[in-house]
């Protein structure tokens, strides 16, 4: 199949080229002076970021018009749902496609959506294996709580503050009382521990895909249970990051506040939600209060239940074995590209091998 020339738009970020690097590909750059309106213009393929959605709204009319194609990367698909769905509405089929890096709903009637990985893969490195196989090899907890709660530092949005303070407000006496200090402080000494770790280690980023560094073994020690509220709740998109994986890949039980549409993926993808009856509760719920309800319903049985401990360790169990055996990025990734661009750079790694 003949390669077709696409062009980055400007605001295509680096890490995206870098990504679509790594598949093989060599995409052009717009000229100098040349504008995104005048690409569509003279029918030039554009890769765009998902943070100008609203200029291909604006121009849809030129678009239409066009013999031009135009794959928008996408990295917080919930983030722009709404705009999606608007562009959806106006604009022709074939004309648009969504790029994930990582997994993506296709939610849309006229844009397809692939996506070239899924989020596991982000955490998925060898050396932070080494250091949690280390660390369950030579754990000896001693709980002082039944949870262990940890909302980021950053900016939190409305939603994710309603679930904070109710889960402040109801669980207090069952969450593990943690000082930390300034979060200035904390990132300061966390950039000099990567710094050392780059110098020691000759460049390679040794903790990278689980945001902040690692996990908290040292308050893993210290509880039972973790309780994690997923970046977004209330769309129907899928969203699952570091904040999920990081009990699962250590084999650490977890409570996990996360839509309907996070708890089938993770299903589809043959993770265990136990108890069924708690994710079930959770599926059904329409906002943030009920989502809240579920969970201190859920966490007063947890109390009184060893049968409801004992069904969160065996899931803890099974979910570290099948996090550590995914597929690799170009398995996850080949198929999606192939669609979006009509053709694949890693289909010539196999004619070449033959060739040798």
């Amino acid at each position: 199949m003949t390669e077709e020339i696409y062009y980055y738009s400007s605001k295509t970020p680096f890490w995206v080229k870098d990504n679509l690097k790594r598949y093989g590909y060599k995409f052009q750059y717009l000229q100098s002076g040349t504008t995104e309106l005048e690409a569509i213009k003279n029918n030039k393929n554009i890769i765009w970021y998902e943070t100008e959605i609203d200029q291909l709204i604006d121009n849809v009319s030129i678009i239409k018009h066009s013999f031009q194609k135009n794959v928008i990367v996408i990295d917080h698909h919930f983030n722009y749902h709404k705009k999606l769905k608007k562009l959806d509405e106006c604009i022709e089929k074939n004309k648009i496609l969504l790029l994930g890096t990582q997994h993506i709903e296709n939610l849309y009637n006229k844009i397809n959506c692939y996506s070239l990985s899924s989020s596991e893969i982000w955490c998925q490195h060898d050396f932070i294996y080494y250091i949690i196989k280390k660390w369950r090899a030579e754990r000896t907890p001693n709980e002082e709580a039944l949870f262990l709660f940890m909302p980021s530092y950053k900016k939190q949005n409305q939603e994710r503050k309603q679930f904070i303070e109710g889960i402040h407000k109801n669980l207090m006496e069952d969450l593990l009382k943690i000082q930390l200090k300034d979060h200035t402080e904390l990132y300061k000494k966390r950039d000099e521990f990567d710094e050392w770790m780059k110098i020691t280690f000759n460049g390679s980023n040794m903790l990278g895909g689980f945001g902040s560094g690692t996990p908290r073994f040292d308050f893993y020690d210290r509880v039972f249970c973790e309780i994690v509220i997923e970046t977004s709740y209330n769309t129907p998109t899928v969203h699952v990051t570091e904040k999920t994986w990081k009990p699962i890949a250590s084999g650490f039980p977890c409570c996990l506040l996360i839509n309907a549409a996070n708890i089938k993926y993770l299903k589809d993808q043959g993770y265990e939600l136990s108890p069924k009856f708690f994710y079930d509760d959770l599926s059904r719920c329409d906002n943030d209060q009920q989502a809240i309800d579920v969970l201190i319903d859920f966490a007063k049985k947890l109390k009184q239940s060893e049968n409801l401990k004992e069904e969160l360790l065996n899931m803890a169990e099974y979910n570290y074995k099948k996090f550590w055996t995914q597929k690799s990025l170009w398995e996850h990734g080949a198929e999606s590209v192939r669609k979006v661009f009509g053709y694949c750079p890693l289909d010539q790694i196999i004619k070449k091998l033959e060739e040798i």
